[in-house]
């Protein structure tokens, strides 16, 4: 029974897309794929197109929200999961987060199901709420298995585990590239920009990608170019993504005064990488990540890259041989690293061309989804024997 029941907060950011990409792969491949998540929300403005894309490929979609963390709702939708798994029959329980991981545990003890239960772990914040870390130790505690997306994640994380995971129940399937660059060169698309936002060819163009919030390190960044620009340097800052935070984005635009027409906010963007392309830099200064699907998408695009040398992007930048490695998350180390881009650009856009060669060649969406065809199936297997 190739039946299998997604289950994610919210269908939004980089495990949103990869998701969906998945889900999209393992149908092709035979699979019966559910998804129980979020209801619609207007803060998430990616949510509608990553449904409509689910709804082509599932044969049931639940609304089941666990992204609302508050006891009392947290409790309701444990009651709506007990429904679904009372009326379906899944060979395979597949959270997405610890959350939803503790839901299926709890409904697999109320209904006595051996339904095996793999976890994918796609983040982890360094800011949790105590107890958020106890209800998801006893989660990573029960699991039947454990994914990760990087090394570096996995191991980040098995550090602040207050017991000892057995590594023979956790893997890593790191997350293929979705996309195929077919886009047409960057001059010809920093022209078609250039027309569309009025904004020079011959400046230097600087993108990052992902929802405005603290974690993303944005306030960071734009007060090192607020200086890049008192500097006399001409260049100009392009947000791609949605407001995650409306207070701490209040703040960015306390800066962003001063600067208003050198800096791009563009919002969600449906297909962000043409633009992405268009750039002369990617900066990516993270405060935490899984892996970086943003950062691994601008190499694979053959874009220089700044970046955040942390956790889950460890396995991106290697030290500095692929990106420019930041060593700090503070306005005065990312100022320091762009200077240096600006100075030394043929260093970085020849590294941009091994990054991107290494990328293309290790990070295949189709290998992700072998790989997750195979693990599933081997759990599918041992509950049925």
């Amino acid at each position: 029974m190739k039946k299998i029941l997604f289950l994610i907060p919210v269908l939004k950011d980089g495990s949103g897309i990869f998701l969906t990409e998945l889900a999209k792969g393992l149908k092709n491949l035979g699979w019966d794929i559910s998804l129980a998540s979020a209801p619609e929300s207007g803060d998430w403005v990616e949510w509608k197109n990553l449904r409509e894309e689910f709804e082509r490929i599932a044969s049931s979609i639940y609304e089941v929200d666990f992204f609302n963390r508050s006891s009392q709702a947290f409790w309701g939708n444990v009651d709506k999961l007990l429904q679904v798994l009372r009326n379906e029959g899944f060979g395979i329980l597949a959270p997405q987060s610890c959350v939803p991981a503790s839901a299926c545990l709890i409904c697999k003890d109320l209904l006595l199901l051996n339904t095996p239960v793999v976890l994918t772990l796609h983040s982890w914040g360094t800011d949790r709420a105590y107890w958020m870390d106890l209800w998801d130790t006893w989660a990573l505690s029960r699991v039947d298995h454990v994914c990760f997306v990087s090394e570096g994640y996995r191991d980040a994380l098995l550090r602040r585990l207050s017991f000892k995971l057995d590594l023979g129940k956790t893997s890593v399937i790191k997350p293929g590239l979705h996309i195929v660059d077919d886009y047409p060169h960057k001059e010809r698309l920093k022209e078609t920009f250039g027309l569309k936002l009025n904004v020079p060819v011959n400046s230097f163009w600087i993108t990052t990608l992902g929802g405005i919030s603290e974690r993303k390190g944005h306030l960071e960044l734009i007060r090192a170019f607020r200086r890049l620009i008192e500097m006399g340097k001409d260049a100009y800052l392009f947000f791609i993504g949605p407001v995650r935070e409306m207070d701490y984005f209040r703040e960015m635009l306390t800066v962003f005064k001063e600067i208003h027409h050198r800096v791009k906010f563009m919002g969600y963007m449906k297909d962000p990488y043409p633009l992405v392309k268009a750039s002369d830099l990617f900066l990516f200064p993270s405060k935490s990540e899984g892996l970086g699907l943003a950062l691994m998408e601008a190499m694979a695009l053959g874009v220089p890259c700044i970046s955040s040398d942390i956790e889950g992007t460890k396995d991106l930048v290697c030290n500095g041989r692929y990106a420019l490695a930041l060593e700090e998350l503070n306005e005065k180390e990312i100022l320091e690293a762009l200077i240096y881009a600006l100075e030394n650009y043929e260093e970085l856009v020849y590294i941009s061309s091994i990054a991107k060669e290494r990328v293309l060649r290790e990070f295949s969406f189709a290998r992700t989804v072998e790989l997750y065809d195979m693990l599933y199936k081997k759990f599918l297997k041992a509950s049925l024997s």
